[in-house]
């Protein structure tokens, strides 16, 4: 009968494999969990990018409002000096100033960037424990079926 239990009374065969429906109970139930930690793990690192990021965020849009405001009434005054202490021409002294400005919007730009980068390398964490999340459920899926109580 089919719910009758079978005794192996061999001692050299093996035992029968246990089927994979009587196992995906449990692998359903191991994946639902990894997801809800795989959540819980990324909501967490997302709230640390977000504290870690503000700053550099804050300091990219302060310095790039600030530039906007005043860059050209600061450049053309940086040209007009240039042009009077070096003597040189009008366009040769604009070209300097706009240069100079672009040299420190970039620094600017960079500084910003390297320090946002930091706070947004928090989610590293919540990727690495998603590709093991992964590599594990496609070994449960590919390897045999191992008895689950």
């Amino acid at each position: 009968m089919v719910s009758q239990t079978t005794l192996n009374r061999d001692p050299h065969s093996p035992a029968p494999e246990p089927e994979l429906g009587r196992n995906s109970k449990g692998l359903t139930h191991d994946a639902i969990e990894l997801c809800e930690l795989q959540w819980a793990l990324l909501s967490e690192d997302l709230k640390s990018a977000v504290r870690g990021g503000r700053t550099g965020g804050v300091l990219v849009l302060i310095a790039g409002a600030m530039l906007f405001a005043s860059a050209p009434v600061l450049l053309l005054a940086l040209a007009a000096w240039i042009e009077t202490a070096f003597e040189l021409s009008q366009s040769l002294s604009l070209l300097i100033a706009g240069a100079a400005a672009a040299l420190a919007a970039f620094i600017s730009l960079a500084v910003g960037w390297n320090i946002a980068a930091r706070g947004a390398a928090s989610l590293k964490r919540s990727r690495t424990e998603a590709q093991r999340n992964v590599a594990w459920l496609k070994q449960m899926i590919a390897s045999k079926p191992a008895c689950r109580n």
